[in-house]
């Protein structure tokens, strides 16, 4: 691994993204799968000269190169994580078979051209005995990701992606079997499964393969499930994205901030996590469970969910409130590639959106990971936070709340 002080080949940014877009979209993905509840995304990506971008316009390749980059310095910085690494790599050959799928050179077992790839994204299993949440994995909630890849009629590729409460391995494995690929042992991640389905069968491909996860679930312990949340609760059946891209308010005020100062501006990322947070129970609890079936997501009230801030005189003071109480309660926020608790952030998210690994940050001025390590890598002295910080000039510097730097 390299040292702390060296130049890492970081790619260029990317120029050719709208930041804006970029920035708010990642605000509500994380936002989303911070928020304990079910969450389903479904994204659009377009294939341009061997070059896959997103609803940004910036290039897909970009974003898993630079995480996996990013993954270089965690692993080094905090052993501990190199699995990280490991799962990063993985994720970019699921990029190159993107590719060759909507070129007509994707195959399934059988020989036919695929048309769908199906990933199971389980919980590291480096993690599964862990009880502290680190670098985005939330170890209480341990949830997989279903990610269902579709090349479309007229070329383009749509990523949907639905969290899995648990990442219960039988439940998962169900899910290979029932699509005539029984998983082997090991890693899900990298198990892709190619398939040909119809139009109509990859329109109903997530829906009844979180079915099959669920049913497995009530087998193996009784009860209803969705998602892999046990019923009844409401929080299975509000889709958090849905929740997440009706707080605009929140949304803007931390896009602004990004574009103005992404290094500055993650002192409020905490603070955003709080606040939403508290908006999301507030809205569980009132919900009435009479109008909500399962499987099917109602946002018809999400609009009006800024309402609960009417107690307050403005949007500071709700986001102090907010932020006092869950600092006194010690509480931490996981998803999308980062921890934060009242001390900070620990990463960005770039291709997050769909459950991938999350990256640097792709503003002009660079970006900003904190990791809270065990130890400092140079005088070893336990328990302090480390920054590393990627500046204009491309170099990667390492800086130790021990005061270490290089």
């Amino acid at each position: 691994m390299p040292p702390a002080s060296a130049e890492l080949p970081i790619h260029q940014a990317n120029q050719e993204f709208d930041h804006e877009v970029r920035h708010a979209t990642d605000t509500v993905t994380w936002m989303a799968e911070m928020l304990y509840g079910s969450m389903r995304t479904s994204f659009d990506f377009h294939y341009d000269s061997g070059v896959l971008r997103g609803e940004d316009g910036g290039s897909m390749d970009a974003v898993f190169d630079d995480a996996i980059e990013e993954a270089q310095v965690i692993s080094y910085l905090n052993p501990s994580l190199l699995f990280e690494l490991r799962r990063r790599l993985v994720e970019r050959e699921e990029l190159d078979n993107m590719k060759a799928m909507l070129v007509g050179e994707l195959y399934t077992d059988e020989g036919e051209e695929a048309n769908t790839i199906v990933v199971l994204s389980d919980f590291p299993p480096e993690l599964m005995g862990a009880t502290e949440s680190v670098g985005g994995y939330n170890v209480d909630r341990k949830q997989a990701m279903l990610r269902v890849i579709t090349k479309q009629p007229d070329g383009s590729l749509k990523v949907t992606s639905q969290s899995l409460d648990g990442s219960n391995r039988q439940a998962l494995e169900a899910i290979g079997r029932a699509l005539g690929k029984p998983p082997e042992e090991g890693e899900l991640l990298s198990q892709r499964i190619n398939l040909n389905f119809t139009a109509e069968g990859q329109e109903k491909l997530v829906d009844n393969l979180t079915e099959i996860y669920d049913d497995s679930l009530a087998e193996q312990r009784g009860g209803r499930w969705h998602a892999g949340i046990r019923q009844p609760d409401e929080r299975a059946y509000v889709n958090t994205y849905e929740f997440a891209c009706h707080q605009t308010d929140l949304i803007a005020l931390f896009t602004r901030a990004k574009i103005a100062d992404p290094k500055n501006a993650e002192k409020l990322r905490y603070k955003i996590a709080a606040t939403a947070t508290a908006r999301y129970e507030n809205y569980v609890s009132a919900y009435n469970r009479s109008d909500i079936h399962p499987g099917v997501h109602k946002p018809k009230d999400f609009v009006k969910i800024q309402a609960i801030g009417n107690a307050f005189r403005s949007l500071e003071q709700e986001i102090t409130v907010y932020t006092r109480r869950a600092e006194m309660r010690g509480d931490t926020y996981s998803g999308c590639g980062m921890t934060i608790s009242g001390g900070g952030s620990i990463s960005e998210a770039i291709a997050a959106r769909l459950g991938y690994g999350g990256g640097w940050s792709s503003s002009e001025s660079g970006g900003t990971c904190i990791i809270n390590s065990k130890e400092c890598p140079q005088c070893k002295r336990k328990n302090v936070k480390t920054w590393v910080t990627r500046g204009a000039d491309r170099v990667v510097h390492f800086e130790g709340a021990c005061g270490c730097k290089a």
